[in-house]
């Protein structure tokens, strides 16, 4: 199975220190990643999208198609989802358990006990895992392989961490703050129900 690397960018929701069992109790590692860079990001979908092409010839009767894992804003950037299941069982009875690989930004094992939060900017490597469901049709699935961590944010709340980005408009920076608390909790994952055959 090929692997392909992301250009640099920025971890929305991310569970790497620990599998997200929400929907699943096996568990699943998983993390969005918003490329800023337009020319970038269209590379990368190009080559998604090249893949589903190819694996839809091996099955010309299917038309339907499922949502692909990655998004456009107005801006013109990119957030890409990755996902690996953290556990199952195989045909033959026996269990198996896998977690993707983090690496610094020098390419060395990542072992600092330090919670990897959302606004980190990273590197994803990932597999292109083409499905066929009847219920969705033909898609893709980014198959979450490692992260290569780039500049690490344990924390804060900042308002990248919760998927923004700057906009035109007011600029409370300089002014005391009105706020009766500060954010200082990170992001949840977004309630969606996934596609239990398209997950991994």
């Amino acid at each position: 199975m090929k692997i392909n690397v992301t250009p640099r960018g920025s971890l929305v929701y991310p569970h790497l220190n620990s599998p997200d069992t929400k929907f699943d109790r096996d568990g699943v590692y998983k993390t969005q990643l918003r490329v800023i860079d337009a020319d970038a990001a269209n590379e990368l979908v190009d080559i998604i999208q090249e893949s589903l092409d190819q694996y839809a010839t091996q099955h010309p009767t299917v038309k339907k198609r499922a949502k692909m894992p990655f998004e456009k804003s107005d801006d013109g950037s990119y957030t890409f989802t990755f996902k690996c299941k953290a556990r199952g069982i195989r045909a033959d009875g026996t269990t198996w358990e896998q977690k993707p690989k983090i690496f610094d930004a020098k390419g060395n094992p990542f072992l600092v006990a330090k919670a990897i939060w959302g606004g980190t900017t990273a590197k994803v490597s990932f597999a292109i895992a083409p499905y066929n469901v009847a219920a969705t049709g033909l898609g893709i699935t980014l198959r979450l392989k490692g992260v290569q961590i780039l500049e690490l944010v344990e924390g804060g709340g900042s308002a990248e961490t919760y998927g923004f980005s700057e906009e035109e408009g007011f600029d409370g920076s300089s002014s005391p703050s009105t706020q009766a608390e500060e954010v200082s909790t990170p992001a949840e994952e977004k309630p969606q129900e996934e596609n239990a055959a398209a997950n991994y």
